[in-house]
């Protein structure tokens, strides 16, 4: 039912797969998660429905992506979703011992719910950065397709989006116009070659998860006043991607048909393209949180005291840790969206650490503490602005 031989290939040279696979955060586990979901899907439609290891790899794969994130446990139902219409539209008929292999599922995932909810309740969130609309689809689509290598670095268009002026933003689209339309084409190609399948119960279904997915996550952003990113789709990424290599292998059946391998390689190409940009090219670098822990050290070091105004997390991952000895020199404090009466109210430090104030100086409380008590630029990282005390040298 998937007979995709390069299907590895595919996944290799997708911009997102390079992008998030060596995350902290659990986005690799989300799409392996994804890919187990995947297996469970072409399993039940190769048996119609019949026998009961398709719904227990689906339920041990739906609890590991619902206890990896609150959106992991999205994706899962949008999937269960489309698995429950297939099976009544079908009217194939599931072994008894299915229903229990559903229990289980349930029973095992009330507790994440409660989890979820307490959690919810007791505000937990994150960054508030645009306002669900149209902007923010597209920026989701734009990730998750694979254009980030070849279109503005992240943080020009982190800035750009909370603007929310499109004409502003095609502008700066005009510098790398050429190889963003050359992926758009071939996607355009991909399209084209998909309608082919639409008799493809695979394809159809692979389809009706990743639109279902990406429907329901704009909704509770809607609801919820909070924006989605390309990366709260990753566990529809193996989908996505199955998508791709059958509309591309509909194209490259015939080995006597060279022309049949054209858009493959092109496509490939150009997603590999994307990648070696976005990996390589110093404007799309990573939040350099290693540098900023590394002059953070030598500070605290020195007896000296650091403001962080960035990811804590992140902080602790680089062993920068908050002391809570009684002496005010040579410790670290971390702050999120503080007011400036907060500030004036502690020790002032040495050296401040701050990565995007849209989510840690949404007062801009730290802006004008620097610009009050004559601090002076130290260094600059990706994401990142350091000042120190002290005349300029």
């Amino acid at each position: 039912l998937l007979n995709i031989g390069w299907l590895a290939l595919l996944v290799a040279v997708q911009p997102f797969f390079w992008s998030y696979v060596n995350e902290a955060r659990p986005y690799a586990l989300q799409m392996a998660a994804g890919a187990w979901l995947l297996y469970a899907l072409i399993v039940m439609i190769s048996n119609q429905g019949r026998g009961v290891s398709w719904i227990w790899i689906a339920a041990g794969a739906g609890f590991v992506l619902s206890a990896s994130s609150l959106l992991g446990g999205v994706s899962f139902f949008s999937v269960v979703l489309v698995l429950g219409c297939v099976l009544w539209m079908k009217k194939w008929n599931p072994d008894r011992r299915c229903w229990w292999a559903l229990a289980v599922c349930v029973l095992i995932h009330l507790p994440l719910l409660f989890f979820y909810l307490w959690t919810l309740n007791h505000g937990a969130s994150g960054a508030r950065i645009w306002k669900p609309g149209i902007t923010n689809i597209v920026f989701a689509f734009y990730e998750f397709t694979g254009f980030t290598g070849l279109g503005p670095p992240r943080q020009e268009l982190r800035d750009l989006g909370r603007l929310q002026n499109p004409a502003v933003i095609l502008t700066a689209f005009k510098p790398c116009l050429i190889g963003f339309l050359a992926l758009a084409a071939g996607y355009l190609l991909v399209i084209k070659r998909s309608l082919k399948l639409v008799k493809s119960d695979v394809f159809r279904v692979c389809a009706a998860i990743v639109g279902s997915n990406f429907v329901l996550l704009f909704a509770l952003a809607s609801v919820a006043h909070f924006p989605f990113w390309g990366r709260h789709l990753a566990p529809i990424f193996p989908f996505f991607v199955a998508l791709i290599g059958m509309a591309l292998s509909s194209s490259s059946t015939d080995p006597h048909n060279k022309r049949g391998l054209v858009l493959p390689l092109y496509l490939t190409a150009t997603l590999l393209l994307s990648s070696l940009t976005m990996r390589f090219s110093k404007p799309h670098a990573k939040d350099d949180y290693r540098s900023a822990a590394q002059m953070t050290r030598d500070y605290l070091q020195q007896n000296k005291r650091v403001w962080w105004m960035a990811d804590q997390q992140a902080a602790e991952y680089y062993q920068v840790e908050e002391k809570r000895g009684a002496h005010p020199r040579g410790e670290v404090v971390f702050w999120v969206n503080p007011s400036l009466e907060d500030l004036n109210r502690q020790p002032a430090p040495e050296l401040i650490v701050l990565s995007k104030p849209d989510i840690y100086d949404q007062q801009k409380a730290l802006e004008r503490f620097v610009s009050a008590n004559r601090y002076r630029l130290v260094a600059q990282f990706q994401a990142f602005t350091l000042w120190t005390r002290g005349p300029t040298p």
